[in-house]
């Protein structure tokens, strides 16, 4: 069952071949929009045109067709994927060419929401890697921080992002042994703890002390988010009759670390107010990455603390929802109903909201996460007698992109939406299984970290990791609380 209602205004042609044509015709055709398909053999790139008729605009992107393995290894995500030391490797899904498609179709939604802005394709996929330089290392996470262990019956990946996760290790092993260890020393423990344990029990039991962990998921799995969708999102109408949405939207992003923070940069460089906020208490704790990665994500935002333990800051914040035309979170499911706040009454207040919600994982809704954990989970691995990690914590900008997709693309419904996706479900989109044979390709080493890969008569390099430019240092926290705009 479609989530989305067809629209009466916006239709879309499509011409190409490959992966990204597939990708662009499921994305057209799960938006509602009226859509042609003209499939073009062979063709070397895929040409897209969407038209509102409603305000006589146009809009087109054009993506090159590439082989996969072609295509990974420009994006920079491939020298993040393999082994330590060893030869980078490529997915069995065409990830990159469907991402290169997901950007190419933002590019036109956002020029007809505000304005056109340029994503570099699947490079968003190692975007952090660049400024950390961190490379590909195996069954330990480009981060650093999640592993893939090996259990009694099975993977499963176990994330120790946190401090505190760290600490829970000896309840989770119910072993006091690991008490006042550094990860440094739990590793070489926890996999020698794991090898006679059952893969389910260690997960239920991780998850239930807030650890995040996932058992490793196959891209086969009974979980569809494209089923009757083509698409990871759903929109889910909450607001009653909609109104026509503005172009520029005001934006409150309640979200933290990459996922959140991606999809409402995206939203400000294609025009709208963008404005983080945060708890005094609890500040994003991706402010002390590596790098201008930060600057990246919240260069054109607005920085807003509020105190969320008194009165006042719970008031200041269901204000300032109030105020926006969409809201971005990406907390537990409780966290809204402590702070005495209902989607439900904001929504009747304002039937044009579009409020985007990002967790883990659909089931459980309140099951901690990380891209890297919720990856393997959506079987998002290099398969092999011991399986490896695929580029760098890829749930979070797989999400991020299609969560500015999913918000534009309400926003161009008319609002009125609960948006809801999950890092799981965003990641088994991209590795779900490709209908077209992907050709036979081969690696050369050309010297210290540097590859190249030879495909259908051509020789590709590996990419380094590349960023785009940030667009200005981001804000302080708490550096506008005193404009009266702010002031709710």
């Amino acid at each position: 069952m479609r989530d989305v209602a067809p629209t009466r205004k916006l239709a879309a042609r499509i011409e190409g071949d490959g992966p990204e044509f597939d990708e662009l015709v499921s994305l057209a055709r799960a938006s509602g929009m009226h859509t042609i398909a003209v499939a073009l053999p062979r063709a070397p790139v895929t040409l897209v045109e969407v038209t509102d008729t409603g305000r006589a605009a146009r809009a087109a992107a054009v993506v090159e067709n590439l082989a996969p393995v072609a295509a990974w290894a420009a994006s920079g995500a491939m020298a993040l994927t393999g082994p330590a030391g060893g030869p980078p490797a490529a997915p069995e899904a065409p990830i990159a060419n469907r991402i290169n498609a997901a950007t190419a179709w933002w590019s036109v939604l956002s020029e007809l929401w505000g304005r056109r802005t340029g994503v570099p394709g699947a490079q968003l996929l190692a975007e952090r890697a660049a400024w950390t330089g961190r490379r590909r290392a195996g069954q330990e996470s480009v981060g650093g921080s999640c592993r893939i262990v090996g259990a009694g019956d099975g993977w499963l990946a176990v994330n120790l992002a946190r401090a505190s996760d760290a600490e829970l290790v000896p309840a989770w092993l119910a072993d006091p042994a690991l008490h006042d260890l550094d990860t440094a020393h739990l590793w070489p423990l926890i996999a020698a703890r794991l090898r006679d344990r059952r893969v389910d029990d260690l997960v239920h039991r991780a998850r239930g002390l807030g650890i995040p962990a996932a058992a490793l998921g196959t891209r086969h799995g009974a979980t569809d988010p494209g089923a009757g969708t083509g698409t990871p999102w759903r929109l889910v109408p909450r607001g009653g009759d909609a109104r026509p949405a503005g172009r520029i939207a005001r934006v409150v992003d309640l979200t933290a670390l990459w996922a959140g923070p991606l999809c409402a940069g995206l939203l400000a460089r294609a025009g709208a107010d963008v404005v983080k906020v945060e708890s005094v208490d609890r500040l994003d704790g991706a402010r002390h990455a590596a790098g201008g990665f930060y600057d990246v994500l919240h260069g054109p935002h607005r920085s807003v603390t509020l105190d969320l333990r008194q009165a006042s800051g719970r008031r200041q914040l269901a204000g300032l929802i109030a105020s926006a035309d969409v809201v971005l979170e990406s907390s537990r499911p409780r966290a809204l109903t402590n702070l005495g706040l209902s989607r439900a009454a904001f929504f009747a207040a304002n039937p044009t909201l579009t409020w985007m919600s990002i967790s883990g994982y659909r089931s459980p809704p309140d099951a901690p996460a990380f891209g890297d954990d919720a990856a393997v989970a959506a079987g998002a691995v290099i398969p092999g007698p011991e399986p490896k990690f695929c580029a760098d914590a890829l749930a979070d900008p797989v999400t991020g992109l299609y969560a500015a997709i999913a918000t534009v693309t309400s926003r161009l419904l008319g609002g009125g939406h609960h948006a809801q996706l999950t890092l799981e479900e965003c990641c088994r989109h991209v590795v779900r299984p490709c209908r077209r044979p992907q050709p036979p390709y081969g690696i050369t080493h050309t010297g210290a970290d540097s590859w190249r890969v030879h495909v259908a008569g051509h020789s590709v390099d590996v990419a380094a990791p590349a960023s785009r430019p940030h667009p200005g240092r981001a804000p302080e926290p708490g550096e506008h609380n005193g404009e009266p705009r702010w002031a709710q």
